[in-house]
């Protein structure tokens, strides 16, 4: 709050200035919140009568002009006017009495200037002839303030450490921080973002890997021996991003199998033989057994098959079950 006291050739003149309702709060001028350098006048009569000394309850004195002092002001201040649209406001009686003042309507201001246009004599005082004095208290109230949003912090870093993120900052409602009922900040304005783009990503390689294997087949011959299969697939996972794919010669497991022993009929009177994988063996020397893997061996003297010789050593492997 600044005060600026502007003077007249006037006798003494002692104004206690408030606001009516709620706003009775002291101002400063008694406790000297308001500064004695933001109280200015346009001239002052002696070092007992400077500015800072138009305090209500000043017992050093009071403010008063000087005797040249003859209106001088820039012209740029807003008149306040009553709501009946006088701009006189009264002041007190007399030299001790105390005078409340109301302003209607309520004002908002920074600074305030008193300019003095009555007399009253103040008998006995010579000194004190052809003056202005004042002192004054001021009450109001803090006008309500709205808020406002503070300069943007820095950008948050990138959401990602490649290719394409988003990255944040935010303001605080603090330039100034809403108060005496003023409006707060739209909180849907404080945070900002937008995409951020780093270097492009590069996917680790991932190589591939077997999966369960599925069920077996059903025998590829109805009697005699034939070969059932099983297989499973590279996914778990798959490769991916240039890792090594599964051994394709891994994919498929096979191993021999009968449903039933062909008939006399066929030319067989031991059932193992047949199309395809079939064959013969002398009754002394068919034989089974398992090796050290765990594969079931079906070994003989092979007797008559397609493409063998009728001595040659018959060796046949399969994987078992599980």
């Amino acid at each position: 709050m600044r005060i600026v006291l502007t003077a007249c050739v006037i006798w003494f003149i002692s104004i206690f200035r408030g606001v009516e309702g709620e706003c009775n709060a002291v101002l400063g001028m008694q406790n000297k919140a308001i500064p004695d350098s933001s109280i200015t006048a346009s001239s002052h009569l002696s070092l007992n009568h400077v500015p800072s000394l138009a305090r209500l309850d000043n017992a050093q004195g009071a403010w008063c002009s000087a005797t040249t002092d003859n209106l001088p002001y820039d012209g740029k201040w807003i008149v306040y006017r009553k709501n009946d649209g006088t701009t006189a406001l009264d002041g007190n009686g007399g030299i001790s009495s105390l005078h409340k003042i109301p302003l209607q309507p309520q004002i908002r201001t920074r600074s305030i200037r008193i300019f003095p246009k009555s007399t009253h004599s103040l008998n006995g005082n010579a000194s004190l002839t052809n003056v202005a004095c004042l002192r004054l208290e001021l009450y109001g109230c803090s006008a309500p303030v709205d808020g406002s949003w503070s300069a943007w912090g820095p950008w948050s870093t990138c959401s990602v450490t490649c290719g394409l993120g988003k990255r944040l900052r935010e303001r605080f409602c603090d330039s100034p921080v809403p108060s005496n009922g003023g409006a707060p900040c739209n909180e849907s304005e404080r945070t900002e973002q937008e995409h951020c783009r780093l270097q492009k990503c590069i996917k680790p390689a991932v190589d591939g890997a077997w999966g369960k294997w599925g069920p077996w087949s059903a025998c590829s011959l109805t009697c005699g021996i034939g070969l059932r299969s099983r297989e499973r697939k590279c996914d778990s996972p798959e490769p991916r991003n240039g890792g090594v794919p599964c051994n394709r010669a891994e994919r498929m497991q096979q191993r021999f199998c009968r449903v039933a022993r062909c008939g006399v009929t066929q030319g067989n009177d031991l059932g193992f033989s047949g199309s395809g994988y079939g064959w013969e063996t002398s009754p002394d020397t068919l034989g089974s057994g398992e090796d050290k893997d765990g594969w079931t061996v079906y070994y003989g003297k092979k007797k008559q098959h397609q493409g063998f010789s009728d001595d040659e050593d018959l060796a046949l492997k399969s994987r078992p079950l599980g």
